[in-house]
């Protein structure tokens, strides 16, 4: 089934400990859900267990480890699979059926790609090339590992080329389609800054930041390097309210001269013989009333 959110834990832990033991673990709960997300046990261990338990799942969660999890469709075998299997969860389908294996939290990831040291940017692009042949059980993985990657390379200093993508009105809203023909490069802060969604935090940005959400993400956002608000995405499509961006582009400036006005969506580039493309005709879909951001595409190749 799926993750439980901060707030299911939260209640939980007053079942757990009743209503006046909860208080003293307030702090306790948080740093388990942001190390172990939505994982109720491992959120209400102490601290000492905790730090222990996590500290050998990450050393046992290697690529080889990881990608074979994959392959036997999620069967455990051997302590090391176990140990990884603490630093996943299960995304599930509306009917609770089995979607994807993902890591648990941010906090899971990033750790177990620093263990991985200079070779990380290779294992990882070598791991994503490997799981896109796995169909949709790897799709959490991908999309946790291409995040990260994309990170990684946009704050590189590198010169990248978008495309910039038309919007045309619908029914219930506005679509941003794929317009190859009109391109234009971009560079990306290199400045990294933890961010929340707080008004103190983006406002707080300045040209060559590159803002990266510290537990968890922005509606519709995964980066902000004004004045682009970029979206990772490994799917063919997205779909987003209006209002959500509104809101993170009101927290980011003054609304008579927003800072934050165009969107970048960074999607895997397609390999170059690849019988199966997943993003030539790559489109997100707005809903809600309002006019649409300016909205670019960009392909970003593993190499």
């Amino acid at each position: 089934m799926p993750s439980p959110s901060i707030e299911e834990v939260k209640r939980a832990a007053k079942v757990w400990w009743g209503r006046n033991g909860f208080r003293d673990k307030i702090e306790q709960i948080d740093a388990g859900y942001n190390r172990w997300g939505g994982s109720v046990p491992y959120a209400l261990l102490p601290e000492a267990e905790q730090t222990s338990e996590f500290d050998s799942a990450v050393q046992a969660m290697r690529p080889d480890v990881l990608l074979d999890l994959v392959k036997d469709g999620g069967v455990s075998k051997g302590d090391e699979k176990n140990a990884v299997h603490r630093l996943l969860r299960m995304e599930a389908e509306e009917d609770f059926s089995f979607k994807s294996w993902a890591f648990c939290s941010l906090q899971a990831r990033d750790a177990v790609l620093k263990g991985w040291g200079d070779k990380a940017m290779i294992d990882v692009a070598k791991l994503l090339t490997d799981l896109r042949g796995h169909g949709d059980m790897a799709g959490g993985l991908r999309g946790n590992l291409f995040e990260w990657f994309a990170h990684e390379k946009l704050i590189s200093g590198e010169t990248f080329q978008m495309e910039k993508m038309k919007n045309a009105s619908e029914e219930d809203g506005i679509r941003s389609t794929r317009s190859p023909a009109e391109t234009q490069d971009v560079q990306f802060g290199t400045t990294v800054k933890s961010v929340s969604r707080s008004k103190q935090d983006l406002e707080g940005l300045e040209e060559g930041d590159y803002g990266r959400p510290s537990i968890r993400i922005f509606p519709v956002l995964d980066a902000v390097s004004f004045p682009f608000g970029l979206q990772m995405a490994i799917g063919p499509h997205k779909q987003y309210k209006l209002k959500d961006f509104k809101d993170i582009a009101k927290l980011a400036g003054p609304s008579r001269s927003p800072r934050l006005k165009k969107v970048v969506f960074v999607v895997p580039a397609d390999p170059q013989y690849s019988d199966v493309p997943e993003h030539s005709g790559f489109y997100c879909r707005w809903t809600g009333e309002g006019d649409a951001p300016e909205c670019f595409l960009l392909p970003l190749p593993y190499s």
